[in-house]
């Protein structure tokens, strides 16, 4: 997963043990449910709606099996945030098309 337009409105908090499922001002808190551990997943319950939204944890795709309960598939660490190309030589390296400029010349202040 990289960074880029998908949104992604749920988290786990694996330091709080929370599944968090983030709204535009608030969020809901799901935690693990006690004994429904099956043989391929762990299922969450509802705990606690409208509370301050928190940016923690790693994005995170869930599945929800019945109101209020849900299992999580899968989830990674947010991308790090790449440093963007500052000259057109610097973007050219990045997409390895340097060999198509063999003789290429920059004149004057490239910025």
């Amino acid at each position: 997963m990289h960074e880029g337009y998908k949104i992604w409105p749920w988290r786990f908090d694996s330091q709080g043990q929370r599944l968090l499922h983030l709204k535009s001002d608030c969020m809901d808190v799901y935690e693990m449910m006690k004994g429904a551990v099956t043989c391929s997943a762990i299922r969450w319950e509802l705990a606690q709606e409208g509370q301050r939204r928190e940016e923690v944890g790693e994005i995170c795709s869930v599945k929800e099996v019945e109101h209020g309960r849900c299992v999580l598939l899968s989830s990674k660490a947010p991308s790090r945030a790449r440093e963007m190309p500052e000259t057109i030589l610097e973007v050219l390296e990045e997409w390895e098309c340097m060999w198509m400029w063999p003789s290429l010349r920059l004149l004057g202040d490239e910025h």
